[in-house]
């Protein structure tokens, strides 16, 4: 699936004098999450959200919450996740550019390139069936999180 993410030009480095969103303070919990950045709610369906797509998609969960974009194949597994963070669980992309410490423009930039990406049949495919087993895992979680 990783042949699928090479879509766009990547190592554009673009400088800028405003301040790094990555400077914001989080607390983090063990797995590197940054989860005091976002509703107590959805802390939980960030992390599944972040651990389903690297999975699918074969990188390392822990480089989808750093700073750093890290290689294509990880930015896009990053947009892939915000996409289904706004789209499949309604989060706001304020609170998704909160979670990854980047400003909400590039969030919102993340989810129209992935939009525009669904035009190939392969990515799609992959899509829906990330967009299906999220809703899945995410109902089940919050069942037994409301049952606890």
């Amino acid at each position: 699936m990783v042949h699928l993410l090479s879509a766009y030009s990547p190592n554009k480095v673009r400088f800028s004098s405003k301040p790094s969103a990555c400077n914001l303070k989080s607390d983090q919990n063990v797995q590197g999450f940054p989860l005091k950045l976002i509703r107590h709610e959805h802390q939980h369906l960030f992390e599944i959200t972040n651990r389903l797509v690297a999975l699918t998609l074969n990188v390392n969960v822990h480089d989808l919450v750093q700073c750093y974009r890290g290689n294509q194949a990880t930015s896009r597994a990053r947009q892939v996740s915000c996409y289904l963070m706004h789209t499949i669980l309604s989060m706001s992309l304020v609170e998704i550019a909160k979670a990854y410490r980047k400003d909400r423009t590039t969030i919102g930039h993340a989810c129209r390139l992935v939009e525009d990406l669904r035009d190939n049949p392969k990515f799609d495919q992959t899509l829906v069936e990330l967009e299906e087993t999220l809703k899945i895992v995410a109902s089940l979680s919050m069942a037994l999180k409301a049952r606890d």
